[in-house]
């Protein structure tokens, strides 16, 4: 095991360990929590990677922050296409979410409340139908306008926190093994490091125990397309965007549909498995087509484009 590698194994024992024992200690001593308390811990738990990557790199390490972290402000196009793609991605798997049986598309504005049964009473349903029959414009443009705006902002910043590790930290320690299998581990962990959220019931509530394999794997396709935006940007600041935009925009899709499961549509589903999946394949086809192969034939970084 080379230095690198094992400097990669030293950052997730340690992030891994402080992090579950916080959310353990959390749920044993406070188990019913405030909104106001639950964001403190998510902000604490979204941060913890980046201020374990941070000590391990400059204090531990004595190697400098920016440049291996990946920190650039210098702008390029590459960001606006982290800001774009994940609304494309959305709404791709909103297109293969209508092949599955019992899947159709939601013509009126208030069909897709049906499926926050679960969370609100009769009377809270009726009265947010009321509410958005009388918006002017279909609900779906309002997500997408909320999303976006809170994806490059309030949420960019959340992630932030996160990408200083995953495609910070971890990507150069890594990148020497070959972009693919470098985005994979990084998937695996980044998945390992959610499943507290799928305990939880996030995205499949009705089965948690196949919910947490869907979460793994879910990140594991997505990490090789937040990874090619990290090489052609130079930058985890585009990678936080796009993180940040995804977040708050892969659900918006679900609004124009109705029937399916959970495991079946939108971009969390099998329809959004399909979508990622393809985008992969186009990235590796593309970077290794003749004369451009340097980023998946070899585990060196190239310029960002």
């Amino acid at each position: 095991m080379n230095t690198e590698i094992k400097k990669s194994a030293a950052f997730l024992a340690v992030t891994f360990i402080i992090g579950w024992i916080l959310l353990a200690a959390v749920i044993k001593f406070h188990p019913k929590l405030h909104n106001a308390e639950i964001l403190l811990i998510g902000f604490a738990y979204a941060f913890l990677p980046m201020i374990v990557a941070v000590i391990m790199q400059k204090a531990i390490y004595m190697e400098q922050i920016k440049e291996p972290l990946g920190i650039s402000f210098k702008l390029n196009w590459w960001y606006l296409v982290a800001w774009l793609f994940p609304v494309i991605l959305a709404f791709a798997a909103l297109a293969v979410s209508l092949f599955f049986p019992d899947v159709e598309f939601a013509t009126g504005k208030t069909e897709f409340i049906d499926r926050l049964q679960f969370l609100f009473s009769e009377s809270q349903i009726n009265k947010m139908k009321q509410q958005i029959e009388v918006l002017p414009l279909h609900p779906v443009f309002y997500a997408l306008m909320h999303g976006m705006t809170v994806g490059i902002t309030i949420n960019a910043l959340f992630a932030f926190g996160e990408e200083v590790a995953w495609r910070g930290f971890l990507f150069g320690k890594l990148l020497q093994k070959g972009f693919f299998k470098m985005s994979f581990i990084i998937g695996f962990f980044w998945g390992l490091w959610h499943i507290p959220m799928a305990l939880q019931g996030y995205n499949y509530s009705s089965n948690i125990i196949a919910g947490i394999f869907m979460t793994v794997f879910w990140y594991i396709l997505l990490s090789p397309i937040i990874s090619y935006i990290r090489l052609k940007s130079g930058s985890i600041l585009a990678t936080a965007i796009f993180v940040g935009t995804l977040n708050s925009t892969y659900r918006m899709p679900l609004i124009l549909l109705k029937g399916g499961s959970e495991f079946h549509i939108g971009l969390t589903g099998f329809a959004g498995f399909i979508i990622l999946a393809i985008t992969n394949l186009a990235i590796y086809v593309y970077e290794n087509v003749p004369d451009d192969n340097e980023i998946c034939e070899s585990g060196s970084e190239p310029s960002a484009g």
